[in-house]
């Protein structure tokens, strides 16, 4: 999926009657990521 393909994960827990909720993560950066967000000014 495209979050575990930019380091984060989908999970998502359900109860009977009360519905569900899907929950996505992504990382802010990664190491390798840092110093170009620095460079760039984003």
């Amino acid at each position: 999926i495209i979050a575990e393909t930019h380091g984060g994960s989908l999970s998502c827990t359900s109860e009977p009657g009360a519905g569900a909720t899907f929950v996505i993560t992504l990382p802010l950066t990664t190491a390798n990521d840092a110093s170009g967000i620095a460079q760039s000014g984003v």
